[in-house]
This record gives structure tokens, sequence and C-alpha cells, in this order.
């Protein structure tokens, strides 16, 4: 993936960049992000209820009670690390998201023989969809970054709130090729208290 097709990508499911670099304007339309990977790899995701989520479906919040048992894209490859990422844009509401991107979970170095049930690095633990009553819809954006090398992650994730993703993929380089490195894949559901 070219580095300027990466840049759109992410600017559509992270925002415009306009003021500070962790508090982006995200798009207000639930489909955008899985409008930008209709033609790319959109990740697979099942639930421990057996429920399979696909991108922009609206799910029960007892579903996603448990971290997925399954996540899946076509195309992992066997000689990459992985990492995923699960966002809340909408935190605490989408009218008002003083806490944008709340963090749900970030597990690193994820072998690509099997995304889930591999040795990996769990950097924040899965934390469930919990959207106050009240405040609206949510969604809950994952991505999933290739990359050749392990990630020696050195700062710990010490708050969930605010946590800028834009920073932690540029200190990381999980979005450069010059490296192997680049978003793989994506999906969001859809969530209300």
């Amino acid at each position: 993936m070219k580095l300027g097709l990466l840049c759109g990508l992410l600017f559509i499911a992270l925002g415009d960049g306009s003021g500070s670099s962790c508090q982006m304007d995200m798009y207000t339309h639930s489909k955008d992000l899985c409008d930008s990977f209709k033609e790319k790899k959109s990740l697979q995701l099942k639930y421990s209820t057996g429920d399979e989520v696909s991108c922009g479906d609206k799910i029960e919040l007892a579903v996603s009670d448990e971290e997925p048992v399954l996540v899946r894209y076509q195309g992992e490859e066997k000689a990459k690390y992985y990492t995923l990422l699960m966002v809340d844009p909408d935190a605490p509401s989408a009218e008002s998201p003083s806490s944008r991107y709340w963090l749900h979970w970030l597990v690193t170095n994820i072998d690509g023989e099997d995304l889930l049930h591999s040795e990996s690095e769990t950097i924040a633990g899965y934390h469930k969809p919990s959207p106050p009553p009240g405040t609206g819809v949510h969604r809950y954006q994952f991505f999933l970054f290739g990359h050749n090398d392990k990630l020696e992650v050195s700062n710990p994730v010490n708050e969930r709130g605010c946590f800028c993703v834009i920073g932690f993929v540029e200190r990381y380089h999980l979005a450069d090729p010059e490296l192997g490195s680049k978003l793989v894949a994506a999906t969001q559901f859809l969530a209300e208290g």
C-alpha cells in the first residue's frame, strides 16, 4: 500500500488532523470506516456468544462482554507480526467526545500464524464496551497493523481516555512502508448504552 493511500485511510478513519493530533474530529456517519475498507481487507470478529460481527453492525452490549474469540482477515502472513487496536471515538458521547479514542484493547507482536491464539504482548487488556446510558450510539473501531519486526513498547498505557492513536502509530512506525509496516485491516461495530 502506498503511503499516500495509507494516510488517506487513516485520515478517513481517524479524522482530519485539525486541532491537536490527539483530538481529531471524526466523521459522523457509521459507514465511513467500512466504506473506506470495502476494497481492502475487513477484520472478521467472532465473540464467545457465537455472534460474528461485520463492519457497521449494531450489536447488543452483551455480545461484546468478553474479548473476541476470533479475529481474522484474509491475507494475514505467517512471517509478519501484527498490532491490534480497539478504540471508541465517541467517548463519553458522540455529541461531546471529550475522552475521544477511549482505548478498549491493545495487543502487539501478534504472530501472523494465528492472530488471537499466538504468543503476543497485551499492552492494554480488553475493556468491554460500556457506553453511558443516554449517550447514543458509539462506534467501536478495530485497526490491525502489520509489521516485520517485534515492537518494543516502552511506555505502558496508564490512561484509557484520550488515547492518541496517531501518536502511537507514529511512535512505533506502524504506517511506514519502508519498514514493512502498514494498516492492513479495520472494522467497526455500533453499540448503545
